[in-house]
C-alpha cells in the first residue's frame, strides 16, 4: 500500500473513476464501479478526523487542569485556537465521523445488494447462501 492510494485524483483518469463511483452511489449509473477511488479519499479524511479528534480531545482535557501529562503535550493548541473553537472543532469532527458511519453502512448494504455475494449479509446472519449447480 502507498499513500498515493488516498489521492486517486492525482493519477491519470482518477477524476473519471471518482465520477463513475459517485454516479453509482447516487443511482445515476447501473453497474458497480471497478475502483474504490471515493472510498480511498474518504478513508484519508476519516484518518485525519480521528487524529484531529484525539488532539482536540486531549487539548480540551487540559482545561480542567487535572491532567499533568496532557497539559504540556496538548496545551499549545490554545495558543493557536481559542478554547471554544477547539471544542466546536471537536464536536464537528465527531458528528462528521457519525455521518461517515451511517454513509458507510449505506454503501455496504448497497454493494451487498448489487453484487449478491452475500458477504455483508453473512456478517449479520452468520449464513452465506450459495447457488447450487443443477
Amino acid at each position: 500500500a502507498s499513500w498515493r492510494t488516498f489521492f486517486p485524483f492525482l493519477k491519470k483518469g482518477g477524476w473519471r473513476k471518482i465520477s463513475d463511483e459517485l454516479r453509482f452511489y447516487f443511482f445515476l449509473r447501473r453497474d458497480p464501479p471497478q475502483s474504490s477511488a471515493v472510498v480511498n479519499i474518504s478513508h484519508f479524511f476519516v484518518l485525519l478526523g480521528f487524529a484531529l479528534e484525539i488532539v482536540t480531545g486531549f487539548a480540551l482535557l487540559t482545561l480542567s487542569g487535572s491532567h499533568p501529562v496532557a497539559s504540556p503535550l496538548f496545551g499549545w493548541l490554545f495558543f493557536l485556537i481559542a478554547p471554544q473553537e477547539v471544542r466546536l472543532l471537536h464536536v464537528t469532527i465527531m458528528w462528521c465521523l457519525i455521518a461517515f458511519t451511517v454513509e458507510h453502512l449505506y454503501v455496504t448494504v448497497l454493494m451487498d445488494c448489487r453484487e449478491r455475494s452475500g458477504l455483508m449479509s453473512s456478517i449479520v446472519t452468520g449464513y452465506m447462501a450459495h447457488e447450487r449447480n443443477p
